[in-house]
Order: C-alpha cells, then sequence, then structure tokens
C-alpha cells in the first residue's frame, strides 16, 4: 500500500528554517531553538 500524499507533510526528514539567525529574539532563531529543543527527529538546517 502507497503511503497517504500528506505523509511527507507532516513527517518530514528534513526542515530548513529560513531567517534563522543567532539574533536574540529574533523569530525565526525562535522557531530554530524550538525545533531543537522538543526534539524534532528530522534533520534541521538553518539558512540566514
Amino acid at each position: 500500500m502507497r503511503p497517504h500524499y500528506l505523509t511527507s507533510l507532516f513527517s518530514p526528514r528534513n526542515v530548513a528554517v529560513v531567517g534563522a539567525s543567532d539574533t536574540p529574539g529574533s523569530i525565526g532563531q525562535a522557531v530554530f531553538a524550538n525545533l531543537l529543543a522538543g526534539n524534532f527527529r528530522a534533520s534541521c538546517f538553518r539558512s540566514t
């Protein structure tokens, strides 16, 4: 049986956060930090 077509959206293997700078308080930095702190099981990449 083939996987559902939305599986890759809800269970990604890689995630890139665009705008995730090292600037404290920035939205991108907060999103990236939350992914890491929440034990997200995909590879996380930062793009500034």
